[in-house]
C-alpha cells in the first residue's frame, strides 16, 4: 500500500522547529564552480548558435528504456568530456548526438559534451541528466539514516553555501514513513550555512515512485522558523529564494504518510547560492536568470514567506 497519497501540507506545529544538536558532517560534495546548465561553458553569455538547436536532458529512470537527443542539426558532432562526470551505467552517446541505453544507476549527472559545429566552431555545453528510482522501489538505509538525522536535534549538516558555489547530493538519498521500516525515520533535516544571495533549490524525485515534502527553514533566536516550500503534483520541487539573508538554514525532505497509507522514495538535490540579483533579469545576466522561479524545469507552486 505505498505511493498512494496525495502531497501532505505541513501542519502550522512543523513550522517551528527546536534547535540544540550535535552536529553530524555529511559527506556528499560541494562544487566551487558553477556549470549554467543550458549555456556555453567557454563563454556564459556566448549560447549556442541560432542555427543549432540544443535539446535538455528529460527524465530517466532506472532499469528503464532511454533515448534522448541533444541536437538534431545536421553536420554537429558531439563528445562527453568524462573528465567532468560520466554517463551513468547502461547509457551511451552516439556520434549523432543521441543518449541510448538503460540506465543501471539511478542519481543527479552533471555532464559536459564538446560540440563542434558544422564551421568548425567547438563549444562546451552543460547539460544535467536526472535518473529516477523506479515504481517499486524500496528503501536503501544511507548515511542520513543513522542516527537519523530528521529534526533540529539530530540533524546533518552539509556544511557552507557561498554566493557562486553549490552543494549537490548526486546519489539517491532514501525515505520512507513506513512504520515497520527500522532503519530509517519520514525525514531529512540537512541543515547548512549561507552569507545570503539568490538561493535555487532543486529536489530531484519521481512523483510516480512517491511524492515528497519539500521544506525551506530558517534558524530564528534557537528554532527553525518555515520560510518556503516546494510543493507539487509533478515530478521534483524546486524552491527559489531572491536576496536570502546571511544565516543558517535546514532543508527538509519528509516522505509523507496518512490514513494507513506510507510512502517510501529516493532523491537527489542541488543547492545553489547566487549573488543578488542587482539587474532585470529579463534584460540583464542570463546566469542569473536561469534561476528565475518561470525558468525551473518541472517547475512547481511556490510558497515564499519573509
Amino acid at each position: 500500500m505505498r505511493n498512494l497519497l496525495p502531497a501532505l501540507m505541513f501542519a502550522p506545529a512543523l513550522a517551528l522547529i527546536g534547535c540544540d544538536a550535535p552536529k553530524a558532517e555529511s559527506s556528499a560534495e560541494v562544487h566551487t564552480d558553477l556549470l549554467a546548465p543550458n549555456l556555453s561553458l567557454t563563454n556564459p553569455n556566448d549560447e549556442a548558435p541560432a542555427a543549432v538547436a540544443i535539446f535538455d536532458l528529460h527524465r530517466a529512470m532506472r532499469g528503464v528504456d532511454y533515448e534522448a537527443q541533444l541536437s538534431d542539426a545536421p553536420g554537429v558532432t558531439w563528445m562527453l568530456l568524462e573528465e567532468f562526470g560520466a554517463l551513468p551505467d547502461g547509457l551511451e552517446l552516439s556520434g549523432n548526438a543521441t543518449i541510448t541505453g538503460t540506465p543501471q544507476e539511478a542519481g543527479l549527472f552533471d555532464l559536459v559534451f564538446l560540440m563542434t559545429d558544422a564551421d568548425g566552431t567547438v563549444r562546451k555545453i552543460a547539460r544535467e541528466l536526472v535518473v529516477y528510482e523506479p515504481w517499486g522501489y524500496a528503501h536503501q538505509p544511507d548515511m542520513f539514516d543513522v542516527p537519523g538525522f530528521d529534526d533540529a536535534e539530530t540533524y546533518a549538516m552539509l556544511g557552507r553555501i557561498e554566493q557562486g558555489h553549490e552543494y549537490v547530493q548526486a546519489r539517491p538519498l532514501s525515505v520512507t514513513s513506513d512504520a515497520d521500516d527500522p532503519n530509517t525515520n519520514p525525514r531529512d533535516f540537512l541543515l547548512f550555512d549561507t552569507n545570503g544571495g539568490d538561493l535555487q533549490i532543486s529536489v530531484f524525485f519521481s512523483a510516480m515512485v512517491g511524492k515528497l515534502n519539500v521544506v525551506l527553514l530558517r534558524q530564528e533566536r534557537g528554532n527553525y522558523v518555515e520560510v518556503a516550500t516546494g510543493a507539487s503534483n509533478n515530478d521534483d520541487a524546486h524552491i527559489y529564494f531572491a536576496n536570502l539573508p546571511a544565516g543558517q538554514y535546514a532543508l527538509m525532505v519528509e516522505a509523507p504518510a496518512e490514513d494507513g497509507y506510507f510512502t517510501t522514495n529516493a532523491y537527489m538535490f542541488r543547492i545553489r547560492v547566487l549573488a543578488p540579483q542587482t539587474a532585470d533579469p529579463a534584460h540583464g545576466d542570463p546566469a542569473l536568470s536561469l534561476v528565475s522561479s518561470a525558468a525551473l524545469s518541472n517547475s512547481v507552486s511556490l510558497q515564499v514567506r519573509r
